[in-house]
């Protein structure tokens, strides 16, 4: 097999750049596009924003969650699980637990770093972790099949449904 010319390697760099920004794009939180003192303001009307405008309830717990451990500190993670049992006995269903540790504490080191809000320090983090998913799943496309298949892998998890929901 001919090796790739200099001018289908860059090709090749552009459309991965291009779909790689585009799949960011699509998971970057809206409200860094609208609101007071957007940043990118001007990107705004190119941006999909969800039609549900409320807090729904998992994440009302879980900014519950994290602005508890923003007053405890991480030492009151157990007393919030213990919290957490003591409630769910008296509840006739359940209701999410404050087990996903890594995405409890990432929100709350986020809120310690940049100080927003524990909902905007939620969304942040899925919105990092699913960047990061995209570029790993890339990555490991690339290392499994190749620049071809790296390629159409990023096509999809840019673009997919799910993943984009999840940030």
């Amino acid at each position: 097999m001919p090796a790739p010319s200099s001018r289908s390697r860059n090709y090749f760099v552009v459309a991965l750049c291009l779909i790689l920004g585009f799949g960011i794009f699509l998971r970057i939180p809206s409200s860094v596009f609208s609101g007071p003192g957007a940043p990118v303001h001007f990107l705004n009307a190119l941006h999909p924003t969800a039609k549900f405008d409320r807090v729904g309830f998992d994440e009302g717990l879980y900014r519950k969650y994290v602005s508890e451990l923003s007053v405890a500190g991480l030492t009151g993670y157990p007393d919030m699980v213990d919290r957490y049992i003591e409630v769910q006995k008296t509840l006739p269903g359940s209701i999410v637990p404050p087990l996903r540790f890594l995405y409890i504490f990432a929100a709350y080191l986020w809120h310690q770093i940049f100080g927003t809000e524990a909902l905007a320090s939620l969304y942040a983090v899925a919105s990092f972790f699913s960047v990061l998913t995209l570029l790993l799943s890339t990555a490991f496309a690339w290392r499994l099949k190749g620049p071809g298949c790296a390629l159409a892998i990023a096509a999809l998890m840019s673009v997919a449904p799910t993943q984009i929901h999840m940030s």
